[in-house]
């Protein structure tokens, strides 16, 4: 968690998705990423998929991993998703 909050919002975007794909998700790009609380000794980050799906992204002390739909959040009693505005994220750069 920590090394993710310490890289520059592009990098955390490429970290979460990664992350997402590593547990079975999809999502071709992440819009915006943000470190939203602490639930149960994890890092909880929410991210937007530019299909327009938040994922909820646990992170424990390890640097084991789960991702969560927020959409089921509620029903799996867990923290509710803050949502995020791809908005949020900073301009793609021109190549």
């Amino acid at each position: 968690h920590d090394q993710l909050k310490a890289l520059p919002p592009d990098l955390q975007r490429l970290g979460v998705m990664r992350a997402t794909r590593d547990n079975g998700k999809r999502c071709q790009r992440v819009e915006a990423t943000s470190y939203q609380e602490e639930y149960r000794n994890l890092a909880l980050w929410v991210a937007l998929c530019n299909d327009g799906r938040h994922w909820a992204l646990f992170i424990a002390p390890n640097g084991d991993t789960q991702v969560r739909d927020c959409a089921d959040a509620r029903e799996l009693d867990l923290p509710q998703c803050r949502p995020i505005a791809a908005a949020e994220a900073p301009p793609a750069k021109a190549n």
